[in-house]
């Protein structure tokens, strides 16, 4: 009887045990990495995730209205307001013509611009204390774009990609194959959004998930450019005045920044944070 009865009890702590290991994991933030390849921030949206070299990034961009405090993120500001703000701020690319010079044939709501490209940021909203990066991710700063960057650099040879002789490039690797008249198949070559402008050279190759897509961006003077033809995402590296910031363009191989832009500017972004030993930092 004492042997049973020390098996019970044995059972019985071992069921607490897992039972409680089970309450503080869900109790410590549906947010958080964890590990998995799939986080979400404070609004439930979620974000498949890449690990690139010691960095893991989102695979999309991101589409958050508040910050991790949960206050709101200001939004709906005319371009005068969004010139002269020096509060966070973010935007959706209309869809209906307004702002853009052409309607945005395929998309037909907020919602599906949003599910296609994410929201565009002002940079005081990416710096900003109170976060707007899921738990446990980062903006990147300029050495981490330059880390991410050499890593392809590095350890891939871009050359004669599917049989192709022309240099493919960091910025094709890192896009999205999703693209009128990509020379790739299944649903690379495609006329529905999101996707890139064609190009008879540069097509996105997808070769680290990361799938960079174009989501335009809204000038320092409120007025919207380049959605389907410019991917720009901004990097906390600053000065007073501007920010540091990354590009990759329909027609071209690179990731590039050629100079900063004012702060008021509004850019997708790209959380990631660092590996170190296998572990998440």
């Amino acid at each position: 009887m004492k042997k049973f009865a020390s098996f019970n009890n044995r059972f019985f702590f071992l069921f607490i045990s897992v039972v409680f290991l089970l309450y503080t994991s869900s109790c410590n933030g549906n947010n958080a990495d964890n590990g998995n390849n799939i986080i979400k921030d404070i609004d439930g949206n979620k974000y498949k995730t890449v690990v690139i070299g010691e960095q893991k990034w989102m695979a999309k961009n991101l589409r958050t209205t508040r910050y991790n405090d949960g206050s709101k993120i200001q939004t709906g500001l005319s371009n005068n307001e969004w010139a002269s703000t020096q509060e966070g701020a973010y935007a959706v690319y209309p869809h209906y013509g307004g702002e853009t010079e052409n309607h945005i044939d395929g998309i037909n709501s907020n919602k599906e611009m949003i599910e296609a490209y994410g929201k565009l940021y002002n940079w005081y909203a990416i710096d900003d204390d109170r976060g707007i990066c899921p738990e446990g991710f980062k903006m990147p700063g300029d050495e981490d774009w330059r880390q991410l960057e050499n890593y392809i650099k590095d350890e891939y040879d871009l050359h004669n990609v599917q049989g192709k002789d022309d240099f493919q490039g960091v910025g094709n690797a890192l896009k999205s194959c999703r693209q009128i008249n990509s020379p790739l198949e299944n649903d690379c070559h495609t006329f529905e959004h999101p996707l890139w402008f064609p190009d008879d050279k540069h097509y996105g190759i997808d070769k680290f998930g990361f799938s960079a897509l174009p989501g335009g961006n809204r000038g320092f003077s409120g007025k919207y450019y380049s959605l389907g033809s410019k991917a720009i995402w901004w990097s906390s590296t600053s000065n007073p005045n501007e920010a540091d910031w990354r590009g990759i363009d329909y027609d071209d191989s690179s990731l590039y920044s050629s100079f900063f832009y004012p702060k008021q500017g509004g850019f997708s972004v790209r959380c990631f944070r660092k590996i170190k030993n296998d572990t998440l930092q």
